[in-house]
């Protein structure tokens, strides 16, 4: 009962939250947003404090006061996006305006981004790369309104899950959850469809390998090399960042994929060659937007012995409940 009455509450406190920054219209949604940044910036001390320190990696040499600085476009940026995005929900029920910044937003290459994907799919699948970077949610809703979907992690709270999958319904997102079955994935792909992830962050459901990423091994998923190598497919990476004003623009980057002489390599190494890559074309991305990247997220925590630790902690859990 008293579980049932804390979901309650917490389910009205965050449905009255989307309510009331869902309220500025799209064309305002950024003043707000920004001002909600400020707001986290100044309330969210440890993810302040987490960002600054992590913005290091772009450079040793940069100050604290260019790392400050930085931080502080980085919190606007992501309150900006976040409002945005709840803005064009409430006004939508699947498919809102992202060609007209006058009543929604503009993405301004829009139509070549898909042109692109339509001509990589006439030769097989499309693993579409990106991450937690510029307007990741607005993206899916772009590329969800073409079809296209999206493999996505499922909130371990279920009012949580509750409330953004709400959000990303009306956005017009199409997600797979992680916890489904990863076959539907597989036919997708090998029917020439394209299905994005997102694969900056530390995905801890998901077997990795550790590779570089800002100059220090990153433990990185290899789900989307490893369904590459399975289905033909090809990685593309690509990003919707904010632009001026009221718009923002897709950008992308070659397919990454095996080459002939590479093929004759063992699995494993073809697989640990794309996850680098992969993680190269992330790196690209922060170094052109440093403000637009979640920096306060716990990028490198999962170390070679956190690991080996989380597999010893289930093997004897396991072990303990047989």
């Amino acid at each position: 009962m008293i579980s049932r009455i804390s979901a309650g509450i917490r389910r009205l406190l965050l449905h009255g939250f989307v309510a009331l920054i869902s309220f500025p219209s799209p064309q305002s949604a950024g003043r707000w947003g920004r001002r909600l940044g400020r707001w986290g910036w100044t309330v969210l001390s440890r993810d302040r404090l987490r960002a600054m320190s992590q913005l290091s990696r772009l450079d040793p040499a940069l100050s604290p006061v260019t790392r400050t600085s930085l931080a502080l476009k980085n919190f606007l940026h992501l309150g900006e996006v976040l409002v945005t995005g709840c803005s064009l929900a409430a006004r939508s029920s699947g498919s809102p305006v992202l060609n007209d910044s006058r009543r929604g937003i503009e993405i301004e290459n829009l139509s070549e981004f898909m042109t692109h994907v339509r001509e990589l799919r006439e030769r097989g699948g499309v693993i579409g790369i990106s991450g937690h970077l510029g307007a990741w949610e607005l993206a899916g809703a772009a590329t969800g309104a073409e079809g296209y979907p999206i493999l996505a992690k499922r909130y371990p709270d279920p009012v949580e899950q509750e409330v953004v999958e709400g959000i990303r319904t009306r956005l017009g997102i199409r997600p797979i959850y992680q916890d489904q079955s990863l076959m539907r994935v597989i036919r997708l792909l090998r029917d020439g469809q394209m299905v994005s992830m997102l694969v900056d962050l530390d995905i801890r459901a998901m077997d990795g390998v550790h590779v570089s990423l800002l100059g220090e091994d990153a433990h990185t998923t290899t789900a989307p090399a490893r369904m590459a190598l399975k289905t033909g497919s090809v990685l593309l990476p690509y990003f919707l960042v904010k632009s001026a004003g009221n718009s923002y623009r897709f950008e992308w980057e070659e397919p990454i994929q095996i080459s002939t002489g590479e093929s004759e390599l063992p699995e494993d190494e073809q697989v640990l060659m794309l996850t680098r890559k992969m993680n190269e074309s992330i790196e690209r991305a922060i170094r052109r937007h440093p403000e637009q990247w979640v920096w306060m997220h716990r990028r490198w925590r999962s170390t070679p012995e956190v690991i080996m630790e989380r597999k010893s902690r289930g093997q004897s859990e396991k072990s303990g409940n047989s």
